[in-house]
């Protein structure tokens, strides 16, 4: 059966302010109505939350020592094994290029043991792999709310694209979080960067395979919540090379780098333009000015060479920027306006792409999460025709705890 970890329970979001907490408890109640009544989403929501409660730990930044993604992110374990096989060998080829100046000793990633994992960023400056703490576990978590998703590590098969349809309900769940962190840039940030790092991993591939315009659409509103993010912080004259967001340019790289990586699936090559009114008129309100969704990282540039902001961690980042046209022109900030119009995007987006094979017509929740399934309906499906959930995980359900299952 699958393992389980404990999750104290759900937390009221810190704030400044009377407002934002009102405002947090609003949020706590809008998230409470997207899951059933036992859930594992719901646990792992609460879970989250949890572990975000001290703004000081939860947004500050630890070092990755390597990418979750690339050709190698999946590697089966008897890989992993034939490759240790040459471990002492490597070791040693190591300490003496070292010796000459050369290289350095690599140090295989052991979660923080010997390598950079979780190591603070602000003692590791010229690290370039950094992310938030609440960003890390956003990012892990989605990981496991898509396997909760997935049929085949349940015993059951329940429709074609379950999984990929499943993949699809945990993102849209995040464009459901970013709107809620509404009163904390800090938390829409960490919310960006666990979309990305999670889009990147092949644990989002799933989505990738199911109808293709409700791919292209959920990606474009992937990119143009990111052009929000960026237009927010723009506001708040954050965005500089010296920025309060640690890592800057490293995710709007990334950014970059996934509006590249799904052209290879057939999305995002389309040229359509919307009018959107975000510049400054000459009569003082404000003029239209055109905006191709799929390509968002072309303004992605554009904003990295506004503010003089060095793209970093990607090998090729230069070659990925060069790709995109950056000089396309840029909404002007405006106080408390988002010229990006996320707000109007996401209202056509639910109308043209909300509901699941399971679900009304909304989008996110848990109506693909299995474990929010009947004890009967999980029978239906199963190949044995017994549940895959014992008395002991369904009790552990139900006090709050959140499987995990690989």
């Amino acid at each position: 059966m699958p393992p389980k970890r404990s999750s104290p329970g759900a937390a009221d979001e810190d704030g400044p302010s009377k407002k934002v907490a009102s405002d947090a408890a609003k949020a706590s109640q809008a998230k409470s109505k997207r899951w059933a009544a036992v859930s594992g989403s719901r646990n792992a929501d609460d879970g989250y939350k949890q572990a975000i409660k001290d703004p000081a730990v939860a947004y500050a930044y630890i070092c990755l020592c390597s990418p979750p993604w690339g050709d190698d992110d999946d590697e089966d374990d008897d890989e992993d094994e034939e490759e240790e096989e040459g471990d002492d060998e490597d070791e040693e080829e190591d300490d003496e290029d070292d010796e000459d100046g050369s290289a350095k000793p690599r140090v295989k990633c052991n979660g923080g043991k010997s390598c950079l994992c979780s190591k603070p960023a602000a003692e590791n400056p010229d690290h370039a792999l950094i992310l938030s703490l609440a960003g890390s576990r956003k990012h892990l978590t989605l990981h496991d709310l898509a396997n909760l998703r997935c049929p085949d590590l349940f015993d059951m098969y329940t429709f074609n694209d379950h999984h990929g349809y499943g993949v699809l309900e945990v993102v849209q769940n995040l464009f459901l979080d970013f709107f809620e962190a509404e009163s904390d840039w800090r938390e829409q940030w960490a919310v960006c960067e666990a979309m990305v790092f999670f889009l990147l991993t092949r644990a989002a591939d799933p989505m990738m395979m199911i109808e293709g315009d409700t791919v292209d659409g959920t990606v474009r509103l992937v990119g143009r919540t990111f052009l929000s993010m960026l237009a927010r912080l723009e506001r708040q004259k954050m965005l500089k090379e010296d920025s309060e967001v640690k890592n800057l340019g490293l995710i709007m790289a990334l950014y970059i780098k996934l509006a590249s990586d799904v052209r290879e699936f057939s999305v995002l090559e389309d040229e359509d333009e919307e009018t959107l009114r975000g510049r400054k008129s000459t009569k003082g309100g404000r003029a239209a000015f055109r905006f191709v969704p799929d390509r968002f990282n072309d303004y992605i540039v554009a904003y990295a060479n506004k503010y003089a902001i060095a793209l970093k961690g990607l090998d090729d980042i230069d070659e990925l920027a060069a790709d995109c046209d950056g000089t396309v022109g840029l909404p002007i900030a405006a106080e408390g306006v988002d010229p990006w119009d996320l707000a109007g995007a996401l209202q056509k987006y639910k109308r043209n792409y909300g509901g699941t094979p399971r679900s009304g017509s909304g989008i996110g929740g848990d109506s693909l999460d299995i474990t929010a399934w009947s004890s009967a309906e999980r029978k239906s499906h199963s190949f044995n025709g017994k549940d895959p959930l014992g008395k002991k995980e369904i009790d552990a359900l139900k006090q709050g705890m959140v499987l995990q299952i690989r």
